[in-house]
């Protein structure tokens, strides 16, 4: 979309100490409609969208840009209209953490955070759907990359 707003998703994840799968996602807070969504922001003016992925997950979940395996782009466009009926093109991309951290967030956007395994996520999960389906490529992403 020509003139679109600019923006990026992000789905992190890590292995739990029994090998498993789970990804981290942010409970926006009460201003912000209070709903569970994965780590999600704007590309700033003349930035990519990977610098902008990897910016908004230090941002929002103070993720040590030394504990990253893997960054890859999920290849799943999403167009939208916001809620201030903008045009909207959204990237989404896959950051594959060392390990498990406390993250730590935001008031002015974020409530609470949690780790979910990435064999328990649903639709429900999610206010939005484009949530789940960049989730769900994720999970088969990560399972068929062995790590």
């Amino acid at each position: 979309m020509e003139g679109s707003h600019k923006k990026v998703q992000v789905i992190i994840t890590a292995r739990d100490p029994d090998g498993s799968w789970s990804a981290l996602i942010l409970k926006t807070n009460k201003e912000r409609g209070q709903f569970w969504q994965n780590v999600t922001g704007s590309v700033d003016e003349g930035e990519s969208f990977e610098a902008a992925a990897l910016r908004e997950a230090q941002e929002e979940t103070a993720l040590d840009i030394e504990k990253i395996v893997d960054f890859l782009s999920l290849e799943i466009p999403f167009e939208f209209k916001d809620r201030w009926k903008k045009n909207v093109v959204e990237e989404c991309f896959l950051v594959v953490a060392e390990e498990i951290w406390k993250p730590t967030i935001d008031a002015h956007e974020h409530e609470n955070w949690k780790w979910v395994k990435l064999t328990d996520v649903t639709l429900d999960t999610f206010k939005y759907e484009s949530n789940f389906i960049a989730i769900e490529k994720a999970r088969k992403m990560v399972l068929r990359m062995g790590l």
